[in-house]
């Protein structure tokens, strides 16, 4: 298919996982030479790997009662997981709204400082993020703040990945 029949992003995905399915999708590289090896960022994903998870993220994102034109606020570092989330959302017509996560326990003060407005204009149905992250917000998040999230719904990458008898529709 020429590069001008196509409507949007998830329609070039799924020709790319048709037409070369074991071709790199995805490659995470250290200092921009070799492919990164390690938990959360580790090497590469195929086109079809990518259109497998990107079907399984938005399935499980369907189950959790997530509508075409809602928001998913994602908060994960530049990996993998990332890369299947915001593929997730884009194939179910969901808006992802990617934040950096914070550079570390100790920036938390800091970081939700800019969060908060972001949180605050895109009103997400979802936030999506890594378990460290999740567990600040669910369990050390000041009283203050605690009322902002409530009736917000906040799911570690995790648990979004782990969903894996649901069906994409």
């Amino acid at each position: 298919m020429p590069a001008d029949k196509y409507k949007n992003i998830v329609e070039v995905a799924r020709q790319r996982a048709m037409e070369h399915p074991d071709r790199n999708c995805v490659i995470f590289l250290e200092d921009g030479e070799k492919p990164v090896v390690g938990s959360g960022t580790s090497g590469s994903m195929t086109y079809l790997e990518n259109d497998h998870a990107a079907r399984q993220v938005a399935a499980a994102l369907q189950k959790r009662g997530i509508k075409q034109g809602e928001r998913v606020l994602v908060i994960l570092p530049n990996s993998l997981e990332f890369v299947k989330v915001f593929y997730g959302c884009l194939y179910s017509g969901i808006l992802a709204v990617p934040l950096s996560e914070p550079a570390g326990p100790q920036n938390m003060a800091a970081y939700l400082e800019t969060f908060l407005p972001t949180l605050k204009v895109s009103k997400p149905s979802l936030l999506v993020a890594t378990s460290f992250m999740v567990d600040f917000l669910r369990n050390q998040l000041p009283p203050e703040l605690q009322k902002v999230f409530a009736g917000l719904a906040i799911a570690s990458v995790e648990e979004i990945l782990a969903e894996k008898d649901v069906e994409y529709s």
